[in-house]
């Protein structure tokens, strides 16, 4: 039991890892200059405005054009969404290494 009870922990402390260090990357790409440039600026902000102007321009008012435009503002959202989520995760992560760390090191105490 105390060894499947560990490798569980073990198993749960490295997911933590990968979820905190994906959060990181997240924060390392915000602060990238290009990054922010490309993405950021361009692709969140500027591309976003631009599809929704779009979305009310009479020379795409056709349903294959409006059926374009709305997969385009969905994936704008949902590229969003991962980056915050990844973000958002490896925050939550950091603390769940912290208590998963103090849990492996009582197991290995009652154990010595």
């Amino acid at each position: 039991m105390i060894n499947n009870d560990m490798q569980e922990i073990e198993i749960t402390i490295e997911d933590a890892k990968k979820a905190i260090y994906l959060g990181d990357l997240v924060t390392k790409l915000e602060s990238n200059p290009d990054f922010k440039e490309l993405i950021i600026d361009g692709y969140f902000k500027e591309d976003a405005a631009r599809v929704v102007m779009l979305k009310a321009d009479k020379e795409f008012q056709s349903l294959a054009q409006q059926d374009k435009l709305d997969k385009d503002i969905m994936g704008i959202s949902v590229f969003g969404e991962y980056l915050r989520t990844k973000k958002i995760l490896g925050l939550m992560a950091q603390e769940s290494l912290r208590e998963h760390e103090d849990t492996r090191q009582a197991i290995v105490q009652e154990n010595i």
